[in-house]
Formats: structure tokens, C-alpha cells, sequence
């Protein structure tokens, strides 16, 4: 799945529904660790996290769980926001 990028065009595919529903629950499962990592979720982060690879997702997440254990966060979302957009 490295590589995989949600904001594909599967009109090419011959059956895009199993594909579609694939990358929908690719979809929902980013959004939901980012959720349980304490994360508020908004339409622009949403959009972000499904138009990212999967692995730059968690590597956001980690670089957030990374330094809310060093110093006080303020904006995680903010900073979650940020690493991910650099990763891309």
C-alpha cells in the first residue's frame, strides 16, 4: 500500500466500486487514529488526511505524540496540520 494515494482516479478500473469502498475505509481508519490520538478533526484536516498516503499520516501523528510528550502543545492539530502538509 506504499504509494497509495486516495485522491486517485479510478475510472479507469473496471469495477471501481470494491476500490472505491476500499479507499473508504483507508479513509475512515486515518481518520479514526487521528481521532484517538485526541485530535479534533475538521473538513480541512479531513481533506488532508484523504488526499495523503497512509505512512504520512502516522508519521504526523507520531511527530505530534512525540512532542506533546517533550513540552505543553498548544495547537496539535495546528502542528499535526503542518507536518503532515511539509510530508507531501
Amino acid at each position: 500500500m506504499a504509494g497509495l494515494y486516495i485522491n486517485h482516479d479510478s475510472s479507469e478500473l473496471p469495477e471501481n466500486k470494491p476500490w472505491d469502498a476500499l479507499l473508504a475505509l483507508i479513509h475512515e481508519f486515518n481518520c479514526a487514529q487521528v481521532k484517538a490520538s485526541g485530535l479534533t478533526l475538521n473538513s480541512n484536516l479531513e481533506n488532508l488526511i484523504r488526499q495523503s498516503r497512509v505512512e504520512d499520516v502516522r508519521y504526523a501523528l507520531k511527530v505530534v505524540e512525540d512532542k506533546r510528550k517533550q513540552e505543553v502543545v498548544k495547537n496539535p492539530e495546528g502542528l499535526f496540520y503542518r507536518v503532515l502538509v511539509n510530508r507531501r
